[in-house]
């Protein structure tokens, strides 16, 4: 699955052309796979560069009717329900600086899936593949982004040399 940022994206390094966004994760994608796409971007052709490469590609549009969706009191709902799709991609490409992308990946993270989240833009494709102390965050705040420190153990008790430490709270 997908997450592309059209529309307002402030971001235009993050905005790149879809024949680029498929050329940089298509290494990901099985031939002929199913990809959803949850996207702002109101014309259909401009994914055809993933049909024309084989892939099927789904965007709520395509079945919002067959599930009721035209009827939703409140249009903000589209988001979130978009997030929740996207979530349960095989693997998942997303947009770099964008909050929606992040809690994609943060709920993805909360499956299990965490370690098959990319990003499309190819300076952080890899960003979650990458082997890092549970608690960096790479030396920056990054709004934009998710850490695996959200997911990771959290159902755990911290260990005792933390506890004994001071750093981290006693568990209850």
């Amino acid at each position: 699955s997908y997450h592309i940022r059209r529309g307002d994206f402030q971001f235009e390094k993050a905005r790149i052309p879809i024949e680029e966004i498929l050329r940089n994760t298509q290494a990901n994608l099985r031939d002929g796979e199913l990809v959803y796409i949850a996207t702002d971007e109101r014309n259909a052709a401009e994914f055809s560069p993933f049909t024309a490469a084989g892939y099927k590609v789904m965007r709520l549009d395509d079945v919002a009717h067959l599930v009721g969706l035209g009827s939703l009191t409140n249009p903000n709902w589209v988001g979130m329900i978009e997030q929740v799709i996207a979530s349960h991609g095989r693997v998942f490409h997303g947009t770099y600086w964008s909050t929606f992308t992040g809690f994609i990946m943060r709920m993805r993270g909360y499956m299990g899936m965490g370690k098959s989240n990319y990003y499309s833009l190819k300076e952080y494709f890899n960003t979650y593949q990458k082997d890092a102390p549970k608690y960096n965050v790479g030396g920056g705040a990054g709004w934009w982004r998710e850490w695996e420190v959200s997911w990771v153990d959290i159902d755990e008790p911290p260990a005792a040399s933390a506890s004994a430490s001071g750093d981290a709270a006693a568990w209850p």
